[in-house]
């Protein structure tokens, strides 16, 4: 089994991310660039026992705005009360914090074993020249088959509760 996708949307310090691995993948980067957040996103979506844990807000991306000028710190340069999927919390030192709605990694999985392809029967998605799932509708009828799996964890700021689960995106 290899990964030949992953992608992160709203996760840890992540806006969007979008990896496509050829052979080998080495992480490397300055303190804070993301690389703990990706190995983070892999445990999610691979370790059965990450769900059976409590997930982590820190896993939703949060941003800083300036509550005097409502701007954003982000390089998104929006104001996170724009956007329908970020909600705003209380302020402290003079600054919000926008929490987005959700945080999601998904990723493609190709070259499975024969036994792992047996217990994803019923997710399989035949996949392109490019080992990504082909979405088109047009794949070869000997395309080789992958499955996706996402990783979702949500936060709902007016009941306080925090839920994550990981399921199969295809299909």
């Amino acid at each position: 089994m290899r990964i030949s996708r992953l992608q992160l949307h709203d996760f840890r310090g992540w806006t969007d991310l979008e990896l496509q691995p050829r052979t080998h993948v080495l992480l490397a980067g300055v303190p804070r660039a993301g690389r703990s957040d990706v190995i983070s996103a892999l445990t999610r979506l691979l370790d059965p026992a990450s769900i059976r844990v409590q997930p982590a807000l820190s896993d939703i991306r949060q941003q800083r705005t300036r509550a005097a000028t409502g701007a954003t710190m982000l390089s998104e340069n929006e104001a996170p009360a724009a956007r329908d999927d970020v909600e705003i919390s209380a302020a402290s030192h003079g600054q919000e914090h926008a929490v987005a709605e959700f945080g999601e990694a998904e990723v493609t999985l190709v070259d499975l074993d024969p036994e792992l392809a047996q217990l994803c029967d019923g997710f399989l998605e035949p996949l392109d020249g490019d080992d990504q799932v082909d979405q088109t509708g047009n794949a070869a009828p000997d395309a080789p088959f992958g499955v996706r799996l996402s990783y979702r964890v949500s936060y709902d700021t007016k009941t306080d509760l925090l839920e994550h689960v990981v399921f199969f995106s295809g299909a």
